[in-house]
């Protein structure tokens, strides 16, 4: 079979062999010896191949993933599920061309066509999309410690166009790129307690409001002043919400004067009224 030498600056023709023509890593361009190829590389990277821009995206992808939080605990929180139940293996993420990879990159999670999986090493071995990557892969998931990290392996759709099977008939259409992903924490507090906002949120109940004092001080003028302080931050705090204890509870309202006039003792009250603001009921504790 005989092609030409895709250096400008030779165009030889010449018969291919497969001991000695070379071709780019990335699509189907071959050219005569390892010197041309040299030669012509940043020229074609820049303006004829379209796999060295996917294979660019792909390192992307992965040092976005590293570096974007939520992104990272999705990731973890799935690396460390699929190696509890099913084994060693990695993350896949693919993208079905370029422009979705670089979509990800601007708008994160959010903007994922294909849902992420977590692939074992067995599965991998029997896929047929993994083509010479396959051995890195296999090799980089029985390193990995899966207390400290994990694999991440992206995978962007080329061009079919760009592949010229003929000539390199052991390349997948699917360029990919591999890395070692430090695990993060998943703060489980804390999705507990955005999980249980959210709840609220979507609930006819509000927040619980605890009001207390400040600590009395010494001397009987003090005392007073201090009490007449705590039961102004006390209506404050209320009317805020739209709330006003002389005319919703009168009863509280009293003790609460007494407390302040003559030092009485005041029990601790739990009153219900309704935030006007958010059109809630909420649970107020008055100490």
């Amino acid at each position: 079979m005989e092609a030409q030498c895709h250096n400008p600056e030779c165009m030889k023709n010449f018969e291919v062999c497969e001991s000695s023509y070379k071709n780019c890593q990335f699509c189907h361009m071959v050219y005569c010896c390892w010197y041309c190829r040299k030669r012509d590389w940043k020229r074609h990277r820049k303006l004829a191949c379209h796999g060295s821009r996917v294979s660019k995206a792909c390192k992307e992808v992965v040092q976005f993933c590293a570096v974007d939080q939520g992104v990272l605990e999705f990731m973890s929180r799935m690396a460390r599920r699929g190696y509890m139940s099913s084994g060693r293996g990695c993350v896949m993420m693919g993208f079905p061309d370029l422009a979705a990879a670089q979509e990800f990159i601007r708008r994160g999670l959010a903007s994922l066509e294909m849902k992420p999986l977590y692939v074992t090493t067995k599965e991998m071995e029997v896929s047929k999309i993994h083509g010479r990557v396959l051995g890195k892969l296999v090799d980089a998931c029985s390193r990995y410690e899966p207390e400290v990290d994990f694999v991440l392996n992206v995978g962007v759709g080329g061009d079919i166009v760009h592949y010229d099977y003929s000539l390199a008939s052991h390349r997948s259409p699917i360029i990919q790129w591999c890395a070692y992903l430090k695990l993060r924490k998943v703060n489980s507090f804390r999705n507990n307690k955005q999980a249980l906002g959210d709840s609220r949120e979507n609930s006819r109940y509000g927040t619980t409001l605890i009001l207390t004092g400040v600590p009395g001080v010494a001397g009987e003028r003090d005392r007073r002043r201090t009490r007449g302080i705590n039961f102004m931050n006390v209506q404050r705090k209320l009317r805020e919400r739209g709330v006003t204890l002389r005319h919703q509870f009168p009863r509280v309202y009293a003790a609460l004067v007494k407390y302040v006039s003559d030092g009485d003792r005041f029990p601790a009250e739990i009153i219900y009224p309704v935030d006007t603001i958010h059109k809630k009921l909420f649970m107020c504790v008055l100490m």
